[in-house]
């Protein structure tokens, strides 16, 4: 136990003051808080603040030719978006985050308000998320927006997961939206749910 105390210390989770989840997928407020903690730190703030101001006359078009840009970009050689989200300062963030939790968290993400991704640990699907559910009932839903998904398997790690998608929040204000996908399968192996 003071083995797993330490270990949830150093993740920066305080997951022993939260008891057990009533069903499968339900993610105890604990781990949430500790979630929007992360998203709290000035690195995402800033850049997400950032890409607001960049992106705040995008239309639609320019929107949809950049996620057709992002999506070409992830079936070939060269791929100058891609390369220029991974390596900003926010995705390292993230990516350390994903390190640090040992297999709790398996992807990452943070978007704008207009739903274009601002950084990332791992490289998604497309670039844009406005249109999907994780960014449509979250954002707009205010400062307490919240979407768990029901239980998948990861297809990469072939662990049960969920997608904790929710508001970022600065100064009251909604600014943008996270996706984490969480491992249940490893929460569970630890005794945390």
């Amino acid at each position: 136990m003071r083995l797993l105390k330490t270990t949830l210390i150093a993740l920066g989770i305080n997951f022993l003051a939260l008891g057990t989840a009533q069903s499968q997928h339900t993610i105890p407020a604990g781990i949430i808080d500790e979630l929007r903690q992360f998203t709290s730190a000035e690195i995402v703030l800033l850049s997400v603040e950032k890409a607001n101001k960049k992106t705040a006359s995008y239309d639609q078009a320019r929107i949809d030719e950049l996620d057709s840009r992002w999506r070409s970009e992830r079936e070939d050689y060269q791929q100058p978006l891609i390369v220029d989200l991974m390596s900003r300062q926010a995705s390292l963030y993230l990516l350390r985050q994903i390190a640090a939790s040992k297999g709790l968290l398996l992807d990452f993400f943070i978007t704008d308000l207009k739903g274009l991704n601002v950084a990332q640990a791992m490289v998604t699907s497309d670039y844009w998320q406005g249109d999907e559910d994780k960014f449509l009932k979250t954002v707009p839903l205010g400062p307490d927006g919240l979407l768990i998904s029901e239980p998948e398997q990861d297809a990469d790690t072939g662990a049960e997961m969920v997608q904790i998608s929710f508001s970022i929040v600065m100064k009251g204000k909604v600014i943008g939206m996270a996706c984490v996908d969480f491992n249940l399968t490893e929460a569970k192996r630890r005794g945390l749910l």
